[in-house]
C-alpha cells in the first residue's frame, strides 16, 4: 500500500482515529496520507471543501474507507 519507504509497519496505527485540522492541503494533507497508509482512520477538517474532497480522493486511492472530511 505504501508508495515510499517507511520504517513502520503498514498496520502500526490500526484502530487509531486521528483528526487533522488544515488537512486539505500542504503538510496536513501529506500527514493524513501517510497516517492512513499505516492503518489510521483520518478525519480532515478545513475551510475549503474542494481541497478536502481532493485530498480525500487521493487518500481513498491507497487507503479506502480510512478517510473522512468536514468543512469548518
Amino acid at each position: 500500500m505504501t508508495t515510499h519507504h517507511s520504517p513502520f509497519r503498514e498496520d502500526a496505527l490500526e484502530g487509531k482515529r486521528i483528526l487533522i485540522t488544515g488537512g486539505g492541503s500542504g503538510l496536513g494533507a501529506e500527514m493524513a496520507l501517510h497516517l492512513a497508509e499505516h492503518g489510521a482512520e483520518v478525519h480532515l477538517w478545513g475551510r475549503r471543501e474542494s481541497a478536502l474532497a481532493e485530498t480525500q480522493e487521493r487518500i481513498h486511492a491507497t487507503a479506502p474507507d480510512r478517510v473522512h472530511y468536514q468543512r469548518q
